[in-house]
C-alpha cells in the first residue's frame, strides 16, 4: 500500500474584531468627528513568507493605509485601526482590506457600517 500525505492547506487569516474592554459590537453608532476603532488581524499560514498591505476606505475613499507588514509562515500581526468618519449619514461602510505586496487586487476583505450622527 502507497499513502500520499495530504497536502497542507494554505490562507491568510484575515479579520476584525471589537477592540478589548469596547464591549461586544463594533462602534455602530458615532458622532462626526468621533474615532471609532477595530482590531485587525492577519494571520500567515500560506507556508512562505508574505508581505501585505492594508487599506481602510470610508466609503470608498482610502483613509488609512499601513505596510509593508511582512509576516513570516505563521506568523501574525494585530493592530488597534482607527478611523474618523466626517459626515451625517446611515451605515456608512468602513471597509479593511488586505493586499499581497505587489498585486493591485483586493485580496482579503472585511467591513462595518457605522450611523454616523451629529
Amino acid at each position: 500500500v502507497i499513502v500520499t500525505p495530504k497536502e497542507a492547506v494554505v490562507f491568510t487569516e484575515f479579520y476584525i474584531k471589537v477592540p478589548p474592554g469596547k464591549g461586544e459590537w463594533y462602534p455602530e453608532r458615532l458622532a462626526v468627528g468621533e474615532e471609532g476603532a477595530m482590531s485587525v488581524s492577519i494571520g500567515n499560514h500560506e507556508r512562505q513568507t508574505v508581505s501585505y498591505r492594508l487599506e481602510v476606505r470610508v466609503n470608498g475613499v482610502k483613509d488609512y493605509e499601513v505596510g509593508p507588514i511582512v509576516l513570516e509562515n505563521d506568523g501574525k500581526w494585530e493592530e488597534l485601526v482607527t478611523f474618523v468618519l466626517d459626515r451625517v449619514g446611515v451605515e456608512q461602510k468602513v471597509e479593511f482590506l488586505l493586499y499581497r505586496q505587489g498585486q493591485s487586487e483586493i485580496y482579503k476583505s472585511a467591513y462595518v457600517t457605522v450611523d454616523v450622527i451629529e
